[in-house]
């Protein structure tokens, strides 16, 4: 048996609230004087802190732009002459050539 659907409350708060208590904590107010101040849930802000902090997308890429281009422009020629790399073969070379970071 299903529970009933509950609707959630609106915000008490506005996006411009939050956003100054975010810039706030970021400048050295407390996260309780912040939530306070700005009219803002408390564990809101704590959750946007720590939000803002951890999140990073991606892994962090081995190669610049224009070394991805230099490695491309090899890897044609690699071709064009018959000796073609497999990708765990380019992962080692990349790594032997010292271009990765």
């Amino acid at each position: 048996m299903s529970q009933p659907f509950k609707t959630k409350r609106p915000r008490r708060y506005t996006e411009e609230a939050l956003k100054d208590a975010l810039s706030a904590v970021e400048n050295g107010m407390g996260l309780r004087e912040a939530a306070r101040v700005f009219k803002v849930p408390r564990n809101t802000v704590s959750r946007y802190v720590q939000d803002t902090k951890a999140r990073r997308l991606g892994k962090e890429r081995k190669l610049n732009d224009f070394e991805e281009g230099l490695l491309v422009d090899l890897l044609k020629k690699f071709g064009n002459t018959g000796f073609s790399l497999n990708k765990t073969q380019l992962r080692i070379f990349v790594d032997e050539m010292g271009i990765a970071k």
